[in-house]
């Protein structure tokens, strides 16, 4: 079952984990046992005008919103534009498999899942040493 985190939960969990989760907060999300899920606001922004990148475990969500609206009536005229790029990384946490990496946009809301790979043995290992 997922739970959703508030804002002092996150900072507490991105805190243990060492990472920084201020530039988070303005964000939503969603974590079970095997998947995290990022959950962004995309209201007007088109598929096409949204870019995805994982490289090193960081994830960036990039983009280019536009908007235009034009009204006209008897004795008036409207007219509106608004572009903005937007930009946001965060940091995945070790657990996190990002070579599987999903994304999905929806009804304005982009939902990204990140599967949590399977966990690295804390176990010691020993190396035989060679003589020569």
């Amino acid at each position: 079952m997922k739970r959703r985190h508030t804002k002092r939960d996150l900072t507490k969990i991105f805190k243990e984990r060492g990472l920084r989760a201020n530039r988070l907060l303005g964000q939503n999300f969603l974590v079970d046992h095997n998947v995290l899920d990022f959950i962004c606001k995309a209201a007007g922004v088109a598929e096409g005008d949204i870019e995805l990148t994982v490289h090193d475990g960081v994830v960036t969500v990039q983009g280019e919103k536009k908007t235009e609206r034009e009204e006209e009536g008897e004795t008036w005229y409207f007219s509106e534009r608004q572009y903005g790029a937007f930009s946001r990384s965060f940091r995945l946490p070790p657990d996190a498999d990002e070579k599987k990496v999903d994304a999905g946009l929806k009804d304005g809301v982009l939902t990204i899942s990140v599967p949590k790979s399977e966990p690295r043995s804390k176990a010691a290992t020993t190396a035989k040493i060679k003589t020569s």
